[in-house]
C-alpha cells in the first residue's frame, strides 16, 4: 500500500491588513515627532560648532599670517563694504594691517583681506561678550596688548542655549588660544 503524502501549499498573503497599515503609520509618525527636533537641535549644534571652529581658525590664521609676513595681521568685524565695522556677528576678516590702526585702509592694496568670513543668513547667529574692536597680532606671533592688556577673553553665545554652550575664548600675550565651554547666562 502506498501511501500518499499531499502537501498543502500555505495562501500566500496578498498584502498588509489594515491594522499592520496604521501600525506602520503610528510608529512612524512618532519617529518623526521626536526625530524633527532632534534634527533641528544637532543642526543648530552643529551651526554652533561651524562658528567657533571658523573664530578659532581665524585667530590661528592672523597669528601665522603675521610671523610669516614678518609684520602686524590684524581680525575686525567686516561690514557690507569690506571695511571694519563694529558687529562681530555679520562676519570677520583678516587682513594685513600695515599701519597699525586696527581698521583696513580701503585704499591700500596691501591691506586687502587674507580672508574673509561671513554669517549665511539663516545660520545660529551668536551673541558676542566683550569683544574688543579688533584682535591685533604682532610679527612675533605675540597679541597686541594695545587694546587688551594681559591678554583677552571673549565669549560666544547661542540663542536657545543650553548647559554649557556658552564657547569662552582666551588669547594670552604671547599669542596662544584657548576655547572652553562654560554655562549660559541668558537662559533663553
Amino acid at each position: 500500500m502506498r501511501f500518499a503524502i499531499q502537501m498543502h501549499k500555505m495562501k500566500s498573503t496578498q498584502g498588509f491588513t489594515l491594522i499592520e497599515v496604521m501600525t506602520a503609520l503610528v510608529v512612524g509618525l512618532i519617529m518623526l515627532l521626536v526625530g524633527i527636533p532632534a534634527y533641528n537641535a544637532l543642526m543648530a549644534s552643529n551651526q554652533v560648532t561651524a562658528h567657533v571652529n571658523d573664530f578659532a581658525g581665524a585667530i590661528q590664521l592672523a597669528r601665522s599670517e603675521a610671523v610669516k609676513r614678518g609684520g602686524a595681521v590684524t581680525i575686525c568685524p567686516q561690514a557690507a563694504n569690506g571695511s571694519c565695522s563694529g558687529a562681530w556677528a555679520n562676519g570677520w576678516m583678516v587682513f594685513p594691517d600695515r599701519d597699525g590702526a586696527g581698521v583696513r585702509d580701503m585704499n591700500d592694496r596691501a591691506e586687502d583681506p587674507v580672508r574673509v568670513w561671513q554669517v549665511a543668513a539663516g545660520d545660529v547667529t551668536p551673541t558676542f561678550t566683550n569683544m574688543p574692536a579688533y584682535i591685533r597680532f604682532l610679527a612675533s606671533g605675540e597679541l597686541d596688548t594695545t587694546n587688551a592688556a594681559g591678554g583677552m577673553t571673549f565669549s560666544f553665545e547661542f540663542p536657545h542655549c543650553e548647559g554649557n554652550q556658552v564657547r569662552q575664548f582666551a588669547i594670552s600675550t604671547t599669542g596662544q588660544m584657548t576655547v572652553t565651554k562654560t554655562s549660559c547666562t541668558s537662559g533663553s
